[in-house]
């Protein structure tokens, strides 16, 4: 049975999975020949053995490839072959029948590590193997966040063409998010430089049917998470009802957005060695957090210093949805 999950895990195609299937209850027949122990019946089980196996490799499986470094963990999914749990018909452009191609299955994020996944399908057959993008782009019902003992953010990542639905998943809690899973959380930087061997950072963070109006007690930090071992550093942020300009018109949701503003001149000269992804957090009538993007591409090049022997300098990584990424070395 163990060989047969790990089998289901990693290989493909039926020439590899073939001995896999066969060769135990095979192996079984003939050692009971050659012990004089085995019974006549037993070779009127083996089809139903094979067959038993198959069902068991050839099952659907939820593929997470980490965003880091592209490891992959799968967790089995369950074929559904009752006709009265399907919702509705899958209907075929081909001659095949694609009736019992649903899935469903419950999903222990606890053991997946640390990281930010895409998340994919995969289906096989002795002949055919399958692997899709999980998206929400009918934009379903889907819960934010939720916690084992891990815990897990959902997130639509609109800056992709294909808008996969992301999990983060972490051992300590980024923030808090109980706004709607359907809009990510906006930041914006309008001020990014080091003055007197400290950062400032001005600019402005708001969510759908946040409300920010002079009238609210509004939280806000930034969060540096070093990228590689999640160690996290935690500012405040605040908030100034003087900003720029005024921001949320678009979102429609009749929520003011004054104090979405802030203007914070932090230390952050105990940031060990590292490269860092930077968060914002709010808290007001809802919660959010969300990744502080660099959407206009503006240069940052220019936004370096050193401080107590340690260089820090800027950068946009446009391959992890134009985030903007502190290195200390």
């Amino acid at each position: 049975n163990v060989a047969l999950i790990l089998t289901a895990l990693n290989l493909k195609g039926p020439a590899k999975i073939l001995g896999v299937v066969t060769m135990p209850s095979v192996s079984t027949i003939l050692s009971g020949y050659v012990f004089k122990t085995a019974s006549p019946y037993m070779a009127y089980m083996i089809p139903a053995i094979w067959i038993g196996n198959f069902l068991l490799i050839y099952s659907y499986k939820l593929l997470f490839v980490r965003d880091s470094d592209k490891k992959e963990y799968a967790l089995k999914l369950t074929r559904i072959t009752d006709k009265s749990e399907i919702t509705r018909p899958v209907y075929s452009t081909d001659s095949f029948d694609y009736t019992y191609s649903w899935f469903k299955g419950t999903i222990d994020t606890d053991k997946i590590p640390d990281g930010d996944y895409k998340i994919y399908v995969t289906s096989e057959t002795d002949e055919y193997m399958s692997k899709s993008l999980v998206t929400n782009k009918v934009l379903r019902n889907q819960i934010s966040e939720y916690k084992g003992s891990k815990y897990v953010l959902t997130r639509n990542n609109y800056f992709d063409n294909d808008l996969p639905l992301e999990l983060i998943v972490r051992t300590e809690k980024i923030g808090n998010k109980n706004a709607t899973s359907y809009y990510n959380q906006y930041n914006q930087y309008r001020k990014l430089e080091f003055t007197n061997n400290k950062l400032r950072i001005m600019g402005n963070s708001y969510s759908y049917g946040m409300d920010l109006s002079k009238s609210k007690n509004v939280e806000r930090k930034i969060i540096f998470e070093n990228i590689n071992t999640f160690e996290k550093y935690t500012y405040d942020l605040g908030y100034i009802d003087n900003g720029m300009y005024q921001v949320g018109n678009t979102l429609n949701d009749n929520f003011d957005k004054t104090r979405a503003w802030f203007d914070k001149t932090i230390d952050i000269s105990k940031l060990k060695v590292g490269t860092y992804a930077i968060y914002i957090t709010n808290k007001s009538n809802i919660e959010d957090y969300g990744e502080l993007n660099e959407l206009l591409l503006r240069d940052l090049s220019t936004v370096k210093t050193t401080i107590n022997s340690k260089e820090y300098s800027f950068s946009v990584n446009k391959d992890k949805r134009y985030r903007i990424e502190l290195t200390v070395k």
